[in-house]
Formats: C-alpha cells, sequence, structure tokens
C-alpha cells in the first residue's frame, strides 16, 4: 500500500466522524416543535396575562422536553409561573415533562399546550420575558420565544368591556383559614376550581359542576392545608384562568 494512503487514513477518518456528529446534532435539533400563540400580550392592572405554546414531538421516539426562562424583567410585585396543567411556583426557572414535574415524556407526533403566566397584581407596566425548549436528547440545540406582556390601568367603562369569563384574586389575600374566590362566566358551562402547591399536585377541589351565565363566589377552606403559596386554577368551555394565592398559618 503507498505511504502516502497510509497517512491520510486518519484524517478521513477524521472527517467522517466530523461528518457523522454534525448529521447527528441535525437529527436531533428535529426533536421537537415549539411555536409561541402570541408574543405580545396586553390587558389590564390585575389581570392574569398568558402566553400559550404548542410544544410537539416530532421525531420516532418518545422525548423528554424541558422549558427554560432565561429572561424574567419584571415591574415591582409582579410575578410569573411556567405552567403544565398547573402552575409550577414563581421561583421555578425550567421545568421537565417527567415525574418529577407529574408530567411524562412526549410520545412520537405528541403535541401539548404549555404556558407562561405572568400575574400582574396592582402595578402598570410591561415585562420583558423569554421561554427557550429543548430536548434531553439535545439539550443545547434550544428554541427560543422573546415575550412582552404589558398591563394598563383602565377606566370603569372600559374594564366593563372586558371579558365576561373571569376570575378574580381571592379575598383575603394573604389568608388563614378560609378565602372568597369570585368568578363569572359569559355561558352556562360546566365549571372546576381546584387548588395546587408549588410543585404542581392538585390539592383540593373547589368546584365542580355546572353554573349559569353570570357571577358566582365560592369560599375555599384550607384549614387541612399547610400554610404557603398556592394556585388556584378556574376551567370552563369558555377557557382556563390561574391565580395564586397565599396561605398563612
Amino acid at each position: 500500500m503507498p505511504p502516502c494512503f497510509q497517512r491520510n487514513e486518519p484524517m478521513k477518518k477524521t472527517i467522517f466522524l466530523l461528518i457523522l456528529l454534525t448529521l447527528g446534532s441535525f437529527a436531533y435539533a428535529q426533536d421537537i416543535e415549539f411555536t409561541a400563540q402570541d408574543t405580545i400580550v396586553t390587558g389590564a392592572v390585575g389581570e392574569e396575562l398568558v402566553f400559550v405554546f404548542h410544544l410537539k414531538n416530532i421525531s420516532q421516539t418518545p422525548q423528554t422536553a424541558f422549558l427554560v426562562r432565561t429572561m424574567n424583567q419584571l415591574p415591582t410585585d409582579w410575578q410569573s409561573s411556567l405552567c403544565f396543567e398547573s402552575c409550577f411556583a414563581p421561583f421555578i426557572d425550567s421545568v421537565a415533562t417527567n415525574a418529577d414535574f407529574f408530567s411524562s415524556p412526549l410520545q412520537p407526533g405528541e403535541e401539548r399546550e404549555v404556558s407562561l403566566h405572568v400575574f400582574t397584581l396592582n402595578n402598570a407596566g410591561t415585562a420583558n420575558l423569554r421561554v427557550e425548549a429543548a430536548t434531553m436528547r439535545s439539550p443545547d440545540s434550544r428554541i427560543g420565544h422573546s415575550l412582552t406582556a404589558t398591563a394598563s390601568i383602565v377606566s370603569v367603562d372600559d374594564e366593563a368591556m372586558i371579558r365576561d369569563f373571569t376570575l378574580q384574586q381571592n379575598y383575603p389575600n394573604p389568608f388563614n383559614p378560609s378565602t372568597r374566590i369570585n368568578f363569572a362566566l359569559a355561558q352556562q358551562s360546566p365549571v372546576s376550581i381546584t387548588v395546587s402547591d408549588i410543585t404542581g399536585r392538585e390539592v383540593a377541589k373547589v368546584v365542580d359542576g355546572v353554573y349559569q351565565a353570570g357571577e358566582h363566589a365560592v369560599v375555599f377552606d384550607a384549614a387541612q392545608l399547610s400554610g404557603g403559596v398556592y394556585f388556584y386554577t378556574l376551567q370552563s368551555s369558555q377557557g382556563r384562568i390561574t391565580k395564586q394565592m397565599l396561605l398563612l398559618k
């Protein structure tokens, strides 16, 4: 065998390996699609502003995907939370579709709705956020969306025009041991109000039934729960709204 061929053989192997790694990296980058329904959301002070995303496994194998909140610039007293079926504590910056977060890997072709909720509380202002997604198989191949949430003070007339499907902040808040939750429906609908802890685990069901259109109020008794931050979610055929409450004990 000619000497020159022997000298080039290691180089050929190296080039071949680099090509394989490049192709493999490209294939892994196509594991998921991560799309944002909106990247700019506006509302009134006190409203919960929600960014909805669609996470889809486009690979041929189950994928554990994760979300990371890489930017969280908020006005004073605002908070934001990553959410699957329930919202996680505001200080949790990353979540994954695994048992640790009461979820499971995405099956091939499966699409799930995930979200980022911004709690505006009592101050007007603008929040700048960013959420990125990837899979555990290819954690560096992230897909990201930069988000802007703005809440402004509205007049009484403007407020009356806001959608009739609403969930009010519980009162009192903080509370011990009970608090009042007000909500409104634009039409008759099956309704549930559930309470979850900071890990997303459901700890109580406050409402589960059919309600007429209009305003309603229920009392939540948390005497059996430990003190801390909880999230309550209104679910109906008109949508889903989540807010947070603080139980003091």
